[in-house]
C-alpha cells in the first residue's frame, strides 16, 4: 500500500495505491474542505504497479501546479 496526501490552504487530497482481495490494483483518491466537512471519493482498478505509481506522480505534478499550490504530506 502507498498512500500520498496534499494539502493547500483550505482543501486536501489523497492517493492511494492498493491491493484488493482478488489481487487486482486499485488506485483510491479522496478530496475535501479542510474545515466544511465536505468529500469525495473516486476509486480506479489500473492495470499494474508501475502504472499506478506512474498515476501517482501525475496526480503530483498536478496538484503543484494547481491556482492555490498542494504541499505533499
Amino acid at each position: 500500500m502507498l498512500k500520498w496526501r496534499w494539502e493547500s490552504e483550505i482543501r486536501w487530497y489523497e492517493a492511494e495505491l492498493m491491493n484488493d482481495l482478488f489481487g487486482d490494483w486499485l488506485l483510491v483518491r479522496r478530496w475535501g474542505g479542510l474545515y466544511n466537512g465536505r468529500f469525495g471519493t473516486k476509486t480506479d482498478v489500473v492495470p499494474d504497479l508501475l502504472s499506478g505509481v506512474a498515476l501517482l506522480f501525475a496526480i503530483d505534478r498536478e496538484r503543484q501546479t494547481r491556482n492555490l499550490p498542494y504541499t505533499r504530506l
